[in-house]
């Protein structure tokens, strides 16, 4: 198959300043947004609908990582794409134009009728998503990094966040989080669940029924899906006390099976929930967590319900080390929501650009307020902080 790759050397400098170039914190490359068509193809993205459109055979559109090439590699395993399948040939593409660099393609095909492709990472100043002959239009599901075991970034907890208080019925049974698009939940979950392996609910004590923790549920609801329930009720025995810390680590994607690709893509509504009729203080509930992979604690009981689902084990994931390094979870002093961007300021100057640099509206000494935009993908900058790209449904 014969092959042409628009490769470019990049010089995206806005008017503001900075560098136009993906965020080498956050792991959900789909939540940032693409950096550029790849200089001049034609292609375009809707963050809306998720929709990538292609201008004919072997053109695309990449995310940008100058001057942070090293550190990808360093930090990230693989980059995974995936997509609702199409009828014609598609290629990810990871490749190092720094000049002396080894300016070989790293390079993954989605055959017709596929919908992922895992590319491992090498130092890179680009990760390009393109069509091949006959390429027309895709949803992208899914594009995430996945964290490298081992080497590179700085060893410690395999924690990647702690979850925000749960948003749903907190305060009465069947609380839990949502995860939907459009929703703060969203936003701040969406940005790390690609890269974790372990959702972990943290308890103290023996709650207010000491016999059993109750129910984990995640739903993925639409389109004919359905729930699907991690059983931890009576017939788990592990032992609970007064003030001693009990953890329960669940695969997600083990748990979700089939339906994990349409969970991680936001486009029908999900949740997680602790228990169908359970409180926050029947789990003895704590709080929560997603994680990395980590060792089995010796003392862990594997859970009931399905193969590989997950175990339960005494103490907090925080005691637990692990080579695996340590992705935080990007604080962003600009965030988008339904009808506009919330900004965390304090009287400070903010700047909104749209996705081709031209500046849209400044606000001079923001402080804490909530800017009314369009739908669409900006890029914000706060006072002297770094320039973010912030989506708004």
């Amino acid at each position: 198959m014969m092959k042409k790759y628009f490769f470019l050397v990049m010089a995206l400098f806005m008017s503001a300043g900075f560098a136009f170039a993906a965020d080498i914190s956050n792991p959900n490359l789909l939540a940032q947004g693409f950096d550029d068509d790849n200089g001049d193809s034609g292609a375009t993205f809707d963050a809306t609908s998720q929709i990538l459109t292609f201008n004919g055979a072997w053109t695309g559109m990449r995310w940008l990582f100058y001057g942070n090439e090293d550190q990808l590699a360093a930090e990230y395993q693989s980059v995974t794409i995936q997509i609702e399948p199409v009828d014609f040939y598609m290629e990810v593409v990871v490749t190092d134009w720094r000049d002396g660099a080894d300016h070989t393609a790293h390079t993954q095909g989605i055959n017709p009728g596929e919908t992922t492709a895992t590319v491992d990472i090498s130092p890179a100043t680009q990760i390009m998503v393109q069509g091949g002959d006959g390429a027309t239009s895709v949803k992208i599901v899914a594009a995430y990094l996945t964290p490298k075991a081992g080497g590179g970034g700085t060893t410690g907890s395999p924690v990647l966040m702690e979850l925000p208080d749960p948003d749903l019925a907190p305060t009465s049974t069947q609380p839990g989080w949502s995860i939907k698009g459009g929703t703060v939940s969203n936003d701040v979950l969406g940005v790390t669940i690609p890269a974790a392996k372990y959702f972990v609910i943290e308890t103290e004590g023996v709650g207010n029924n000491p016999d059993s923790f109750g129910d984990v549920f995640f739903i993925v609801q639409g389109d004919g899906l359905g729930w699907t329930a991690i059983e931890l009720g009576k017939s788990l025995d592990f032992p609970r006390a007064a003030g001693k810390t009990v953890s329960i680590a669940i695969d997600i994607k083990n748990v979700l099976g089939d339906n994990y690709d349409t969970f991680l893509g936001f486009s029908v509504w999900g949740q997680i929930l602790l228990g169908y009729n359970n409180t926050l203080d029947d789990y003895g509930f704590k709080t929560a967590y997603l994680t990395t992979d980590f060792a089995k604690p010796a003392d862990a009981v594997d859970l009931t319900g399905g193969t590989d689902f997950g175990f339960i084990f005494s103490g907090s994931v925080n005691d637990l080390s692990t080579g695996i390094p340590r992705i935080k979870a990007p604080v962003s002093q600009a965030y988008g929501v339904t009808g506009g961007i919330v900004v965390n300021a304090a009287n400070q100057n903010v700047s909104i650009y749209g996705i081709d640099g031209n500046l849209l509206k400044q606000v001079a000494g923001a402080t804490n307020q909530n800017i009314y935009m369009a739908k669409g993908l900006y890029i914000v900058k706060v006072g002297t902080s770094k320039a973010v790209k912030v989506l708004v449904r």
